[in-house]
């Protein structure tokens, strides 16, 4: 997940794009959550193995997507109301005045520079944006809708990914050092999540819609890589390369439900979760032998029938979670309502970056 919106709304959409893949004749769920009414701005947090530091005050809606930790600093991006920010160690550095709307997606330190892709509203649309040490280097100019969602830096070169709008389709769309190249031909509304570069290889993780049907998408040098049937109705949100294995994870669509996932060189890995439950699976890292895994759950899904044969299922309140070769452990917990979008590992230490909501 890496921009501004709501992950339950998400939730929803792409539940309801399940349904439509279904037989016409079968009840569709409404699906619908106990907080959806009445809540206050989300906290951005930061949690190190388990504990929970927070970010932000809730004075503004905020949200903390990615983090990366380079020696003993630890780099976390984000939003705070209408400001992009990247927070060094706690201390929040500014990316935008916050006359315009704008978030910071991804976050990438090498050679104690900090790259930070995301998006920034130009001419009232969102462009795609790369700061480099705090200094904007716009990837559009906003005549088009284009958001940045991950950024990789090797070998001298910027590798951004994301989407930029043909004024058709979002299109996923890979920026070599500023310059875009589509990752797909046709028009149908596509994206793409996260990059990864390992040796001379590009991998990029995302999704095409065709005809309402999520499909997922793994490029590698540009190529579509050939997955399998179990890649059907799912988006991905997240590649990583270790040694001549990748990982990706990302959200399942099956049998009415939306569940987190996490695949192995083309094979599912097991992940525990609830096939009554809405699960997301966001960002994927491996470190040595062990595969971890940042999303969210929910917890006190609940399903009823009414007589008319209208289903309704009540997803209770969502829950940041971590799954470490597939046991989950969750890092919120009812009442309050949580999501984490990213994962680094270091010196045997689990960052997760994400928000917490306090009702």
């Amino acid at each position: 997940m890496h921009v501004r919106y709501s992950l339950f709304a998400l939730s929803v959409i792409l539940f309801l794009i399940a349904c439509g893949k279904k037989d016409n004749n079968k009840p569709k769920p409404d699906v619908k959550f106990l907080d959806s009414i009445s809540y206050i701005n989300d906290v951005a947090k930061v949690w190190k193995n388990g504990t929970a530091t927070s970010l932000t005050d809730g004075n503004k809606d905020a949200a903390a997507t990615s983090v990366y930790v380079s020696g003993n600093d630890v780099f976390v991006t984000g939003y705070d109301g209408n400001v992009a920010k990247v927070w060094k160690n706690g201390v929040a550095i500014p990316l935008n005045d916050g006359t315009v709307r704008a978030s910071a997606n991804s976050v990438y330190v090498t050679d104690k520079d900090v790259y930070v892709a995301g998006y920034e509203f130009k001419n009232g649309r969102r462009a795609a944006m790369v700061w480099k040490n705090g200094v904007a280097m716009p990837l559009t100019d906003g005549s088009s809708e284009a958001i940045a969602y991950s950024v990789y830096v090797s070998g001298g070169d910027t590798y951004v990914v994301g989407f930029k709008s043909n004024l058709i389709s979002n299109i996923a769309t890979l920026w070599k050092n500023g310059v875009a190249t589509s990752l797909t031909s046709r028009n149908l509304p596509s994206n793409a999540t996260s990059v990864y570069v390992s040796g001379y290889d590009v991998y990029v993780a995302g999704y095409e819609i065709d005809q309402n049907n999520n499909t997922a998408r793994l490029w590698k040098n540009g190529v579509v890589m050939p997955l399998s049937d179990d890649f059907k109705y799912t988006n991905l949100n997240s590649v990583y390369v270790s040694g001549n294995d990748v990982f990706v994870a990302g959200n399942k669509i099956h049998a009415d439900t939306i569940f987190a996932k996490v695949w192995k060189n083309n094979t599912g890995l097991p992940l525990a979760h609830d096939d009554l439950k809405i699960i997301s699976a966001n960002s994927v890292y491996v470190a040595g032998n062990d595969v971890y895994v940042a999303g969210y759950d929910t917890e006190g899904t609940e399903t009823t029938t009414s007589q008319n044969g209208n289903v309704s299922m009540i997803a209770g309140h969502p829950a940041a979670k971590i799954w470490k070769n597939g046991i989950g452990t969750l890092l919120t917990k009812a009442p309050k309502d949580g999501y984490a979008l990213s994962v680094f590992v270091s010196g045997g230490d689990v960052y997760v970056a994400g928000a917490e909501r306090f009702k």
